[in-house]
């Protein structure tokens, strides 16, 4: 579920929907969301797990003032 401003994804990797995905430059590949806009969020459901789990978030912001949140069941995680 995404909460998206912007129509399609310009880069055409990963997924054709308006999630903006590309391909990623960071040493061991993968992909990122792109293109991100004031007011966008990203939300998943039911993502499968257990024990500890190590979450990793970069981003390169050109602007200052950026919030990553991050709720799991219903409590924020600091």
């Amino acid at each position: 579920m995404r909460g998206d401003t912007t129509a399609g994804n310009r880069f055409g990797v990963y997924r054709g929907d308006n999630l903006v995905v590309q391909t990623t430059t960071d040493s061991g590949g993968g992909w990122n969301v792109g293109d991100t806009a004031t007011g966008e969020w990203l939300q998943w459901k039911e993502v499968p797990m257990q024990g500890t789990m190590n979450l990793r978030f970069a981003w390169p912001a050109p602007n200052t003032g950026g919030l990553l949140r991050i709720t799991v069941d219903g409590a924020e995680c600091r």
